[in-house]
């Protein structure tokens, strides 16, 4: 998923899922994580502000919940206490993982993004990539990957940026254009 089609979905999506999307590009959340958010989870007070998150593994996991982020949570009216994302089908409790990431991908499928709950994690990936300077261990940190060969698997290199690496290596100075 690219900058354009995150911009289009976050503009088109309805107020119940457009959260989710938040949660997933600008925090990189798993679904089965945004699944088990408490409100009580959403340290907005912090500083710098976090969520603890409870996704893999027995340890909860700490993320930062950037600026963003954190005026989209409130701007969506959780409720005081409890799962940040309730069910609606009447019965009590939160939102299942399957049921957060078939929302997700019917409503990006309805604005004609072939993209699903997960490749917004692949974006904060790629994008936490770029903004840190190429930085894989805070990267692999900020998705919480135990190996730095998953965090790889995730993170897009543009040739934009490729080719700003690549015009960054030394050239003998005798060999290098005038200008």
């Amino acid at each position: 998923m690219g900058n354009v089609d995150l911009w289009r979905a976050l503009d088109g999506v309805s107020d119940r899922v457009r959260p989710w999307i938040v949660l997933a590009s600008h925090c990189g959340l798993r679904v089965c994580e945004i699944a088990r958010l408490r409100v009580e989870d959403i340290l907005y007070t912090a500083r710098p502000p976090m969520l603890v998150i409870h996704g893999k593994g027995a340890v909860p996991g700490i993320v930062p919940l950037p600026d963003f982020a954190a005026r989209e949570l409130r701007a969506a009216r959780l409720p005081a206490h409890g799962w940040a994302f309730r069910r609606r089908d009447g019965r009590p409790g939160r939102n299942q993982a399957w049921v957060i990431s078939q929302l997700i991908g019917e409503e990006l499928r309805g604005l004609g993004i072939a993209a699903s709950g997960h490749q917004l994690r692949h974006w904060y990936g790629t994008e936490t990539l770029r903004a840190n300077g190429g930085n894989l261990r805070e990267t692999q940190e900020m998705l919480r990957h135990a190996s730095p060969a998953s965090t790889a698997v995730y993170t897009l290199i543009l040739p934009i940026d490729a080719a700003r690496t690549a015009n960054k290596l030394p050239v003998p100075k005798r060999l290098r254009a005038a200008g």
